[in-house]
């Protein structure tokens, strides 16, 4: 469930909006959620909801709950990707250039991050939306 992580560091030019980079393990063989049938991303669903326990467990919001966040393998197996907002609950908030069309519910840019907001759209996956 958990994927490797090769390399993290903090950027270290004087700009404004620098953020810390992570790198992490080539994907082979897996495939975004959004190219399976709705029917086929049910089977994902408890891991997923597994998965995202794990980044709550930490005090952490992913922010960016989607499909195209998603990679799953034939075994059944999950893996986020996209930790672009994450931050922890109650206390991060979402970037200011941070585009909430279709995202979660009520979060607007600025807003504080809430681990609701991540349960909201895992459901929202499997609600029969696009």
């Amino acid at each position: 469930m958990r994927g490797a992580l090769i390399f993290l560091a903090e950027r270290t030019e004087p700009e404004a909006n620098a953020k810390p980079m992570v790198v992490m393990e080539y994907l082979s063989g897996w495939v975004m959620l959004q190219v399976k049938p709705h029917e086929e991303r049910l089977k994902y669903k408890e891991k997923l909801k597994e998965a995202l326990g794990v980044i709550h467990g930490h005090n952490l919001v992913h922010g960016d709950v989607r499909c195209p966040n998603i990679f799953v393998s034939e075994d059944g197996n999950v893996k986020f990707i996209d930790f672009d907002h994450c931050g922890a609950d109650g206390e991060d908030v979402y970037p200011q250039e941070w585009d909430h069309t279709q995202r979660q519910r009520g979060a607007k840019k600025g807003d504080v991050l809430r681990m609701y907001h991540d349960d909201w759209m895992l459901e929202h996956i499997f609600d029969g939306s696009p």
